[in-house]
């Protein structure tokens, strides 16, 4: 599980529907443009530089490029080799990685096995990582030989190798704070630092075969000159585009890719302390929003009402929750009864957004009035790492197809020595929802587990520490020189890129 403006699973066990592609508009015709390098439109720049810490969409997008894990997911979510060619699970709690042969780091230094259990070590105990999740089920880790690794888990763990694509390899001397990164990636940064844009250059000894696009470079592209950014010519494609520039970038003959995406945007609150704590003032929430209205309002379309965390291409989707009907006078009555006869005022932190004017406005109707506090996106990471956040609009990103990442991470009770819910940023703990997730985790069999995270789901719904809104489309734009590989999880990975050329 990722945390996004709005776009934290696919395993090899589980068959997923990839996302249905819909072209919208007209193409311009293509240019020949074969040279200099692609340039990508973020809506931020990355939170940080180490693997380890933020577990956020654009920051784990960007050092993907950079970093590999033991495993790595197809476009369709299933389970790849990567720094591990083959493994084998000799017992139900033991996994043993060979490690592909020839890999060098960016600074030449062989891959090693040590660099591997370090690597898994770190992201284990470091105090800042946010991965700490994926890893919650491992015992030890242990070197057998340069070229082979082993894992040992508590418990059986079917999930282990999806999750494992998510915990990025780094040298086994790395600072605790990385600023430079060094990885094994298909590219490395050329440009140190926070700078914009970031460069990516492809690695020229890389294992695999070398990329399409040698040189890409990732620009911050602010609202509300982001489509205008590819019309000028200024960036090749945007990310992460609003439902109501797809008219503009139409009229502009740009192509517009959308897919059924990942996230789900919600509105998180401290349930640990008042007045959220009370759970009659969230039920008021939950039931005060008209998520349909929000949908053709916002979103143009561009998405679904939502009644659950996770989008119903996840694996745990529980069909049976559904978007509640609205119900203003039982919201009112909700709110009088946890002594809120007057209404409720309350700040909402996010990152600029125009779905936040649509909400307020359908809370006050039930008297509950909110002040937007706008912040920068990294400003708002910090402050929901340290507690500080009341109430926020935020997405959740199940970027590996699986509900059960979100429910460890985001919902069990925060445990860090375990490895759970490190980043459970909502106080929220819940004994029955913890052990649903952790019985979920031991099983192998499918359907024992899509139920389990079914009824974990419930569980959170009942509780609503986070209140689900609504499911976007990811939209992209791109410009004539550009084309990519679709993904499920709706990453774009530089080696995905490539050039289109006049016929």
């Amino acid at each position: 599980m990722t945390r996004g403006r709005r776009p934290s699973c696919g395993l090899a066990t589980i068959l997923l529907a990839v996302a249905a592609l819909c072209r919208c508009g007209q193409a311009p015709a293509p240019a020949a443009g074969t040279s200099g390098p692609i340039r990508i439109g973020l809506f931020a720049s990355p939170a940080s530089l180490d693997p380890h810490q933020y577990n956020e969409f654009v920051t784990f997008s960007v050092l993907s490029n950079v970093y590999e894990g033991l495993t790595a997911l197809s476009p369709g979510l299933g389970v790849e080799p990567a720094l591990a060619e083959t493994w084998a699970n000799p017992d139900e709690l033991t996994w043993r990685f060979k490690l592909r042969k020839g890999v060098v780091f960016h600074d030449g230094r062989p891959l090693t096995s040590a660099d591997v259990v370090a690597s898994l070590e770190r992201a284990r105990t470091h105090p800042n990582s946010e991965f700490r999740s994926y890893l919650a089920t491992v015992k030890g880790v242990r070197g057998a030989g340069d070229d082979g690794v082993e894992i040992v888990t508590e418990r059986p763990t079917a999930v282990l190798l999806a999750r494992l694509a998510f915990v990025l390899v780094v040298p086994k001397d790395a600072p605790a704070e990385i600023t430079d990164p060094v990885g094994t990636g298909p590219y490395r940064l050329t440009r140190k630092a926070m700078r914009d844009p970031i460069v990516l250059t492809a690695f020229d000894r890389h294992w695999a075969p070398a990329p399409a696009v040698r040189a890409v470079e990732l620009h911050v592209v602010r609202d509300p000159a982001r489509v205008s950014a590819v019309a000028a010519g200024d960036v090749d494609m945007l990310i992460d585009v609003r439902a109501e520039d797809v008219e503009e970038a139409r009229r502009a003959g740009l192509r517009v890719l959308s897919a059924s995406g990942p996230a789900v945007d919600v509105l998180q609150m401290r349930i640990d302390v008042a007045p959220f704590s009370d759970p009659r003032v969230r039920r008021a929430l939950h039931l005060a929003l008209d998520r349909q209205a929000f949908v053709d309002r916002v979103l143009l379309g561009q998405g679904t009402a939502s009644g659950q965390l996770v989008s119903a291409n996840v694996f745990g989707f529980d069909p049976t929750l559904e978007p509640p009907v609205r119900d203003l006078a039982t919201a009112r009555r909700l709110l009088a009864e946890a002594g809120h006869p007057r209404g409720l005022d309350a700040e909402l932190e996010f990152r600029r957004d125009p779905g936040v004017d649509e909400i307020a406005r359908q809370l006050a109707e039930a008297e509950i009035r909110i002040v937007p506090r706008p912040r920068h996106w990294h400003e708002l990471l910090d402050r929901l790492s340290k507690g500080q956040v009341s109430l926020a609009y935020l997405a959740m990103v199940s970027d590996s197809g699986e509900s059960g990442d979100l429910l460890e991470s985001t919902l069990h009770t925060k445990d860090p020595a375990r490895g759970y819910g490190d980043s459970n940023e909502s106080g929220y703990s819940n004994p029955a929802l913890d052990a649903l997730v952790e019985a979920s985790g031991r099983t192998a069999r499918l359907d024992e587990r899509r139920s389990l995270l079914q009824r974990a789901m419930r569980l959170a719904m009942q509780d609503l520490p986070l209140v689900p809104v609504a499911q976007r489309k990811l939209i992209w734009v791109l410009g004539p020189r550009v084309d990519f590989g679709l993904r499920t999880d709706g990453r774009v990975l530089a080696k995905d890129l490539r050039r289109v050329t006049a016929e």
